[in-house]
């Protein structure tokens, strides 16, 4: 389970966001990383153990919410 609450926006128009979403498997929380940036925040998740990939990120099968993206420059193949 990936867990995330934060406040953003200009000062004037501040807003709460809160999210929490069923992973596919477990993670690692040591190795995982969270960057925040100023218009963005990019977390990097480590799976628990190694072996073959997740069939995909989410526990819940269908449609992946739009706002969860693939950073292709990070992607790594099962052979690497």
């Amino acid at each position: 389970r990936l867990y995330f609450a934060g406040e953003g926006g200009p000062p004037a128009d501040r807003r709460e966001y809160e999210l929490e979403v069923e992973l596919y498997g477990e993670i690692d929380a040591e190795a995982s990383r969270v960057a925040v940036g100023a218009r963005s925040v990019s977390v990097v998740v480590a799976k628990k153990e190694s072996g073959p990939h997740w069939p995909r990120l989410l526990a819940a099968k269908g449609r992946v919410p739009m706002w969860l993206k693939i950073d292709w420059d990070r992607w790594k193949d099962e052979d690497e």
